[in-house]
């Protein structure tokens, strides 16, 4: 009777113990489910639709072509061209009025310079010599005046003329170069008159300019 109490008491402590394991396997597996489900609830940002474009390379602006074609290239053997020598002089006229200047940031090119439409033969060899001309000038432009030293040009003169109003080259001779005579027009509409002679190196001014009539401007009537 006493064998069976105990044996009767065992299975129910067995029993116990079972079903405390049990309910706590089911507590641990029921928070691991939660916790699965609280991670999959938590919303993820969502992702924008409208993305911007993606950046392109910027393309280089075509180069622009010469405003007038002609301007002699380098020659072979020759050091400068006729475009580099007077960069370099707008590079040198930069440095002469702020010493802080720094080349190569004068925005001077190829293209800022065009043939002129009248070639002189300043040395009177029968052969016509290069003058450059600025562009994007109105009243005045600035003319570079070039003569052949042993096949390569040499700047000989940089000088301010009205392309309308242009230039001659005179009989008279200075230095073996021919005497210039140049006008350009003047702020208030006057044409200023100057006379250049070579000097050896360069062309200078000679004399004092001349101011000429004042050229009036045609405007057509106002109809009442």
């Amino acid at each position: 009777m006493a064998m069976r109490r105990q044996l009767a008491i065992l299975a129910l402590v067995s029993l116990a113990v079972g079903c405390s394991k049990a309910s706590e396997k089911r507590k641990t597996t029921s928070g691991q489910a939660a916790t699965a489900a609280g991670e999959t609830s938590v919303k993820k940002p969502a992702t924008p639709t409208n993305k911007l474009p993606a950046r392109t390379p910027k393309s280089k602006a075509p180069a622009r072509t010469q405003p007038n074609k002609g301007l002699p290239p380098r020659k072979p053997g020759c050091r400068h061209s006729v475009v580099s020598l007077a960069v370099k002089w707008h590079e040198d006229d930069g440095l002469r009025r702020n010493p802080k200047h720094k080349r190569g940031r004068t925005g001077i090119g190829p293209n800022s310079f065009e043939l002129a439409d009248e070639l002189p033969d300043l040395d009177g060899d029968g052969v016509k010599d290069v003058v450059m001309v600025g562009t994007g000038g109105r009243r005045a432009s600035r003319h570079f005046f070039y003569m052949n030293r042993k096949g390569c040009p040499a700047l000989v003169g940089v000088i301010s003329i009205s392309p309308l109003l242009g230039f001659s080259c005179s009989s008279k001779r200075q230095h073996g170069l021919c005497v210039l005579h140049t006008s350009r027009m003047m702020i208030h509409g006057e044409t200023e008159h100057s006379t250049y002679a070579f000097d050896g190196a360069k062309y200078v001014l000679s004399g004092r300019p001349t101011l000429g009539p004042r050229r009036t401007k045609f405007r057509p009537k106002r109809t009442p």
